[in-house]
Formats: structure tokens, C-alpha cells, sequence
């Protein structure tokens, strides 16, 4: 991997890794790469007027450890080709070399720069390759992990102060 991975996309979400952040092994612990994802793909809807709604699923990769005082630098931007066309891109980087990627979407009104699938294929999951049996509709069933995760919300609360059962936006 190169560092022009890192440099792809707009910017956004930056921060560093803080000591309570880690596990005992001193390395970044996984709920904060979710958590910075999940920001950071709000920040890429909200820039366009969007509502930052939830995706329906994000796919992660990791490909490096961050440790302790690390600087990380989220960049975003919407995959243009292949079976998740559409689909937004976060790469997590730390003094330009790739840490960790997410996937989500589909996105939605985002006003971020388009990549190719090769650009971004340390990103993609692993045997993706673009065929019919990939498509955009059974990506948690190609045996691949769905993750669905975030903040609850003020429109997931109902007037009883409950978490409602249809959250949808």
C-alpha cells in the first residue's frame, strides 16, 4: 500500500488516539474506529444539506494498529464503479499510511470527490470482484459482515422517552 491512498478523498474527521481510548495492549480499541467512522460519514452527509442519516451498512477493514498520541485523519469519498458503486469510502489514515477503511451506504447526497474501485481496493472486502454473484442487494449475505451500529438519535425516541420501534428516516 502507498501513501496516495491517503491522500484521496476531502478530508473529515481528524483527532488522536488518547490512552483511555486503548486496551491493554496500548492499541486503539475497535469501538473508536466505528465511532470515527460513524462521524465522520455524518460530517460527508451534513456537507451537502443532508439529514446525516444512518447507513444501512458499513464494512470494515483494518490494516494497521494505532497506539497511543497517533494522529488520525479521516478522508471520504463515494466509490464510482463496481458492485458498491455508490457507496461511500472512509479511509482512516495515521502519518499517511493507511490504518483502517469502512464502507457505507448507500450514500446520499454527498458532496464528495468520486473514486475507482482501484484506487480504493485495500478498502473493498475481500472477494469482491465485481461479479454478478456481488450485488449491491445481497452484500450481508455474500458472506460478508454487516455491521449496523450508532448514536441513538432524537428521532429514535418517542414521546415516552423510549427508543422507538420504527426508526427509519
Amino acid at each position: 500500500m502507498t501513501a496516495d491512498i491517503c491522500a484521496l478523498g476531502l478530508p473529515t474527521f481528524h483527532t488522536r488516539v488518547e490512552a483511555w481510548e486503548c486496551d491493554h495492549n496500548q492499541h486503539w480499541n475497535v469501538r473508536h474506529y466505528m465511532r470515527v467512522f460513524q462521524l465522520a460519514g455524518q460530517v460527508a452527509r451534513s456537507g451537502a444539506g443532508g439529514q446525516g442519516a444512518a447507513p444501512f451498512s458499513q464494512l470494515s477493514r483494518y490494516h494497521r494498529e494505532l497506539v497511543q498520541t497517533a494522529p488520525v485523519e479521516v478522508r471520504t469519498c463515494v466509490l464510482a464503479d463496481g458492485p458498491m458503486a455508490g457507496f461511500l469510502v472512509h479511509l482512516l489514515c495515521s502519518e499517511a499510511k493507511l490504518s483502517a477503511t469502512a464502507i457505507e451506504g448507500p450514500a446520499q447526497a454527498v458532496d464528495v470527490p468520486l473514486v475507482t474501485q482501484d484506487q480504493v481496493a485495500a478498502a473493498l472486502p475481500r472477494g469482491l470482484d465485481g461479479g454478478a454473484h456481488h450485488r449491491r442487494a445481497d452484500l450481508g449475505l455474500a458472506g460478508f459482515k454487516v455491521i449496523e451500529h450508532g448514536f441513538v438519535q432524537p428521532r429514535d425516541i418517542n414521546h415516552l422517552d423510549q427508543l422507538s420501534v420504527d426508526s427509519s428516516p
